[in-house]
């Protein structure tokens, strides 16, 4: 299979507007600038991220036009709900086929429950009860609040990786683990196959994930962040990348890399892309800042995406692109994702939120996607769109497909703090061959925003009708914060 087009594939089963707006104003930079340097030249664009309070200002060019759900999907879709006092359903949610039978199956994460449950995909969508639940060992371990599905030992059935960020592995709190649990003609096994803990007490290893084939060998990697990581420095941060085998993940690293200062938290998300078409997949690592909310103060860090290009030897050691947000804790970087090729020319492109962002009261958060070309991220190509209201879009990214068969790849994206009226929910961004090619599709509930999207949600065709479906969670929906996930069922088929 073309590795460009397997990416693709897996990155719609992870589940990483107006021509009048501008260029993106994030701070490109080559590798050897400093991020003391972005900061600095970010400073003087205001403190006010990070703010959800107050009368939100509109910023220029945000979005302000918004389409209904049913212009993509079906007026129709499945609802599933936790059964259990803050159990934060919906935490994570992934789409995969565990079984082999050619249908997606919904994969959901619920911290309050430490427990990840699996629900099969068929013709007529996906089903009211999960045919698995695998659980966390340990309790107050948050279990599932990551999670990502794909094929690591390649026996041609997506597996589902767990991680524990929280969890104690006998180095102290907020260690993190991950954990393998492997798919078969009979499902996802219960019992975790392999396990990998955090190097130091408060890592919180394990945060995100992102499969892909970094090694080109032909069998999935994984991904996967220690955003607290704490090595020379506190809170800067480490990436890791494990190459799949047959046998599963081998547990000593093939990369990794560690963040520049401390408080960095680099690795809060990680994703991988063939920017520039070279056959070598890239790694994409966003470092967002301290987001802790007693942590902050003093903190002028804008956040920063770092890519490291990747050839016949394998990933670059240090990273040859790095883009800064435009204003000290806007937290750009924390929602981050690969999103497939939105303007259509070829390459791969990038999609990175700073869910922060704010021109005045309010933080809106703001979009941008940063376009491949031959040459890797294109400086002078960026895709920029501030949210509506207050509701910080770009807090979680994915891949969506090209959901209106336009040939342009298009992506979601949630903002998913405070109500309705103030610009929550989940926002379809349609691909176009220079910027946005249409007013974005939203998703909101009668509960205001309930979290909705504040988990990973993903894309995919479930019930193979041709049509892309879309799968999101809200974790803190519902009275007591049983968490609830939807699937939107497509009607658009190519």
């Amino acid at each position: 299979m073309n590795m460009r087009c397997h990416v693709s594939r897996l990155n719609l089963l992870l589940l990483s507007v107006c021509s009048a707006l501008t260029t993106g104003q994030l701070h490109a930079q080559t590798a050897a600038t400093t991020t003391d340097a972005m900061a600095a030249s970010a400073s003087g664009m205001g403190s006010a991220a990070g703010q959800n309070t107050g009368p939100a200002t509109v910023c220029p060019g945000a979005i302000s036009a918004t389409r209904a759900y049913t212009e993509i999907f079906k007026a129709e879709f499945t609802t599933l709900k936790g059964q259990q006092d803050n159990g934060n359903f919906g935490e994570s949610v992934g789409l995969a086929d565990v079984d082999g039978d050619g249908y997606l199956d919904l994969v959901v994460g619920a911290t309050g429950q430490e427990a990840v449950s699996i629900y099969s995909g068929s013709k007529t969508g996906i089903a009211a009860t999960p045919s698995t639940v695998v659980k966390g060992d340990k309790e107050k371990s948050e279990f599932g609040r990551s999670m990502t599905v794909g094929d690591i030992n390649g026996d041609g059935y997506a597996d589902v990786i767990v991680g524990a960020h929280s969890y104690d592995d006998g180095l102290g709190s907020h260690q993190g683990k991950l954990f393998v649990f492997l798919g078969s003609a009979k499902g996802v096994s219960e019992k975790a196959a392999q396990s990998i803990a955090g190097e130091h007490k408060g890592d919180e290893y394990a945060r995100t994930f992102a499969v892909a084939d970094m090694d080109g060998d032909g069998i999935n990697d994984l991904l996967t962040g220690a955003s607290g990581y704490n090595g020379e420095q506190t809170y800067q941060g480490k990436v890791y990348v494990y190459r799949g085998t047959k046998s599963g993940l081998d547990a000593k690293p093939w990369f990794s890399a560690v963040g520049e200062h401390s408080d960095d938290e680099f690795a809060r998300a990680v994703t991988a892309a063939d920017l520039n078409h070279d056959g070598h997949m890239d790694l994409i690592v966003g470092q967002p800042g301290l987001t802790g909310g007693g942590r902050q103060a003093g903190v002028t860090i804008p956040g920063t995406m770092y890519v490291f290009y990747g050839s016949s030897k394998g990933l670059s050691p240090t990273a040859s692109f790095k883009a800064a947000g435009e204003m000290i804790k806007g937290h750009l970087g924390e929602g981050l994702s690969a999103v497939g090729d939105v303007n259509h020319d070829g390459f791969d492109d990038v999609a990175i939120g700073a869910r922060d962002f704010s021109c005045g009261e309010g933080a809106p958060g703001k979009l941008y996607v940063y376009l491949g070309s031959a040459k890797g991220v294109a400086t002078d190509r960026v895709w920029a769109l501030p949210g509506k209201g207050g509701a910080g879009i770009g807090r979680t990214i994915a891949p969506a497909g090209d959901l209106d068969a336009d040939g342009y790849a298009d992506f979601i994206s949630a903002a998913p703090m405070g109500t309705a009226e103030r610009g929550a929910g989940v926002y379809v961004l349609f691909g176009g061959q220079s910027t946005w090619s249409k007013d974005p599709v939203v998703i909101t509930t009668e509960e205001g925003s309930a979290g909705i999207g504040f988990g990973v949600f993903a894309a995919g065709d479930i019930n193979q009708d041709g049509a892309l479906d879309m799968a999101i969670g809200a974790p803190i929906g519902g009275g007591a914060k049983q968490g609830w996930v939807r699937v939107y069922y497509g009607k658009r088929a190519k």
